[in-house]
């Protein structure tokens, strides 16, 4: 009787949990029909290099030499769209503990860069998916593939390596900037393991590794110049003048470094520092406790906020690049998530197959789990408390109007 309660009542919450999903996603509907996604023009999903390696668009490289660009260009977009949304729900499903389902959930629709914020002026119903946009939205799709290759693959050493290189590299092709979350992830995964100097599996490593880096180098050797971004504008005119109204986003191709980064020290010195790092905190706070909630043993905490810590790292160097916050922030919201689940998945697999590098029977107390939440929520109030005190030009967190959860039933 106990498991048929048990059992009923974790039926119950993954139930809500999928429906709430499913209902806030609803507010974002997408027509194949149209040339458009919500406001993205056609310059913004179909960049392509001519004559070079794709740093921003190997899709929009291939659907450019069809029969119809514009058409195949939404609709790759938006497959990948309802790709991410389907396996979300599936890693969703596949939670054993309701805690960590409620979390997840929670995470995905309510953090900063959630699919809420993901809404325009996170609006229901209606709105559009701000942040899941051409760039990071193949992101997350290539770390939900990542997951399912561990869970159904693990035993399977080389095709899994080929497999997580294959996608790796594509997904480093159409924008090199995952080439920071994928070697984090794949790191964190290849330490948790029993891996001998002189073994297949380091074979597998040294090859995947090397795949990544090389990939990353013709990536940034060949990348576009304003010569480049000129013939793409062009090409365009000559054929969807009626679509093709403004330069859009080809104009980045031509920007270097050092010019995202004088864009950036300029946001940062004419707007608002703190106001992003408010929301930051809330994703990092909410990531922390999902953290605590999923991984038991001390080792495999570790694990898990090496790979959290890793990760923010990596937007933060990514900042240097582009400083477009919210993106920024919902990249890793959404990273972070995501790899936090196939970090799990692997360490379940790893024990299952023994060649996990430390041993399980640590594992952290109620009342560790209860003191460290209880640590970063008292930070986080005093952290708050500060920031909202500091002036600053732009508005601050406490002027923000808050979003009850009553709100999405209106």
């Amino acid at each position: 009787m106990a498991k048929v309660k048990q059992s009923v009542k974790s039926n119950s919450v993954l139930t809500a949990c999928i429906g709430l999903i499913i209902y806030v996603a609803n507010g974002i509907r997408l027509s194949i029909g149209n040339s458009e996604i919500s406001s993205w023009s056609l310059t913004e999903l179909l960049i392509n290099y001519q004559g070079g390696f794709v740093r921003r668009g190997i899709f929009g490289e291939l659907v450019f030499n069809t029969s119809n660009p514009i058409y195949y260009a939404t609709l790759f977009q938006k497959l990948a769209l309802v790709f991410v949304l389907i396996g979300l729900i599936l890693i969703l499903v596949l939670e054993r503990s309701s805690i960590s389902r409620i979390f997840f959930t929670a995470i995905l629709i309510f953090a900063p860069g959630g699919m809420h914020d993901m809404k325009e002026g996170g609006n229901f119903p209606g709105g559009e998916w701000e942040y899941l946009d051409r760039k990071e939205i193949w992101f997350y799709a290539a770390l939900i593939i990542f997951y399912f290759l561990i869970k159904f693959l693990s035993e399977k050493p080389v095709v899994f390596t080929a497999l997580f290189t294959l996608v790796s590299v594509v997904t480093i092709l159409h924008h090199e900037l995952f080439v920071i979350f994928s070697l984090t992830t794949y790191t964190v995964l290849i330490l948790s393991k029993k891996l001998k100097f002189k073994s297949l599996n380091s074979v597998l490593a040294g090859i995947y590794y090397l795949s990544v880096s090389i990939t990353f180098y013709l990536v940034n050797k060949f990348h576009g110049d304003g010569e480049v971004a000129y013939i793409i504008w062009y090409s365009y005119q000559a054929k969807y003048s009626d679509f093709v109204t403004d330069f859009g986003a080809i104009g980045s191709i031509s920007w270097s470094i050092a010019d995202s980064h004088n864009l950036a020290i300029k946001l940062i010195n004419e707007g608002s520092v703190l106001y992003y790092i408010y929301f930051a905190a809330i994703s990092i706070l909410f990531l922390l406790i999902y953290t605590i909630t999923k991984f038991k043993t001390k080792a495999s905490l570790g694990f898990a906020l090496l790979l959290n810590v890793g990760i923010l790292v990596g937007c933060v160097l990514t900042s240097y690049v582009f400083l477009d916050a919210g993106r920024l922030i919902s990249m890793y919201t959404f990273i972070s998530l995501i790899s936090l689940n196939i970090l799990s998945e692997s360490l379940k697999k790893s024990t299952a197959l023994g060649d996990l590098r430390f041993e399980t029977s640590s594992e952290i107390s109620e009342v560790f789990q209860k003191n460290f939440i209880l640590i970063f929520l008292v930070g986080y109030l005093i952290f708050i408390t500060l920031i909202t005190r500091v002036n600053h030009c732009c508005p601050q967190p406490n002027e923000i109007p808050l979003r009850s959860f009553l709100g999405l039933l209106n």
